[in-house]
């Protein structure tokens, strides 16, 4: 059987290695999101067919094993709840890692390269759920599936007793974590450089599902590239006030550089010393592109606030935080020109001569002209 399932949908895991220990339990290593990426499932499946055996012995006890037709009675899951998370790392390379969410009602989102930032596991992932939620999802697992997924996993014993064999080199590690309702994370299944055989026969049954699930997925809206910053030491939102725009103009702009920015800021009346973006670096980092999005509107009682950035191809969007806020229908509001401005320092280099610019709206961001 080829070990494909849910990875047609997970980033482009570069096979790299990662040490391990013996016979033990094992906790998931505590990562955080700054930057994420991931790719389409075309670019990936050639690279996750030399997984195909990965997990032989699962297999060949799979067939002796029960399937999931016991389920008693109805499950009925949270639908914004992360039920599983398949994560992978690797270090031979340099750090690397990524992680494929699935939630309750079966959106599948996959991110990577988050750094170890937090230091605290469920932190993290919560803080990866919250910023992707607001994206097409990659993907939707079929819900009898996933629930056929979700009873194998409650029934599998955390601490039941596994074998520890070294399987591969600068592979890394995949595990799936199931996500308990009291909070618990349960590693179900562990490949890579190191194969676990669990002395459990859920274990076969999870790894089966796992295998077949590619089979009972509905593939959304992907991009070639996905890529999203979370990092508030370079992202910033004010609240400007309105402010005068070229006619026609989107609200949405890109600079050069600092120079280039801390021109229009002057002619936008912005105070700088408001923005701590560049504090303690200016000289290192004055030569990034800045983005900069105005909402502006015609009466008061909105709230904006942004604390990540996303790249999906060639689309680059400001997401919101749970900050963000507008007038309930029924509120009475008093009717004046207000605004906030969102400011993010891309501390990527853009091919001015290539690459395209475009907002989530089909727009492009627009270089200030003054």
């Amino acid at each position: 059987m080829k070990r494909r399932g849910i990875s047609i949908l997970l980033a482009a895991a570069l096979l790299v290695g990662m040490t391990g220990g013996c016979r033990k339990k094992e906790t998931s290593k505590e990562t955080t999101d700054t930057v994420i990426e991931s790719t389409t499932s075309a670019e990936l499946a050639e690279e996750k067919e030399s997984e195909n055996d990965l997990n032989s012995d699962a297999e060949t006890t799979e067939e002796s094993t029960e399937e999931t037709s016991g389920k008693d009675g109805k499950i009925e899951l949270d639908p914004d709840a992360i039920i599983f998370t398949f994560e992978h790392t690797n270090m031979a390379w340099g750090f690397q890692s990524y992680v494929t969410l699935i939630l309750g009602d079966g959106r599948i989102y996959t991110v990577s390269d988050y750094l170890n930032v937090r230091n605290d596991k469920v932190e993290t992932i919560n803080s990866i759920k919250k910023h992707v939620v607001q994206t097409e999802p990659m993907g939707i697992l079929d819900m009898e599936h996933l629930l056929d997924l979700y009873y194998a996993a409650s029934k599998f014993d955390p601490d039941c007793t596994f074998t520890k064999e070294s399987a591969a080199c600068d592979m890394g590690s995949y595990v799936l974590n199931f996500w308990k309702e009291d909070g618990t994370i349960v590693s179900c299944m562990r490949y890579g450089d190191w194969r676990f055989v669990y002395d459990d026969p859920n274990a076969a049954i999870i790894s089966k599902l796992w295998n077949e699930a590619d089979l009972h997925i509905t593939i959304g809206k992907r991009y070639q590239r996905f890529s999203m910053r979370v990092d508030a030491n370079r992202m910033t939102t004010l609240h400007c006030g309105y402010v005068s725009l070229p006619e026609g103009s989107s609200g949405k702009f890109v600079f050069e550089n600092y120079d280039e920015f801390a021109k229009a800021a002057e002619a936008w009346n912005l105070d700088l010393s408001q923005v701590p973006l560049w504090d303690g670096d200016k000289e290192k980092l004055k030569d990034f592109p800045i983005f900069v999005q105005f909402d502006l509107f015609d009466t008061l009682g909105h709230e904006r606030n942004y604390d990540a950035f996303l790249i999906a191809d060639d689309t680059y969007r400001f997401l919101r935080s749970e900050n963000c806020k507008d007038p309930a229908p029924d509120e009475s509001v008093a009717e004046a020109m207000d605004g906030f401005v969102s400011i993010y320092l891309y501390t990527t280099k853009i091919d001015w001569d290539k690459d395209v610019l475009q907002t989530e709206d089909g727009g492009n961001w627009e270089r200030y002209a003054g």
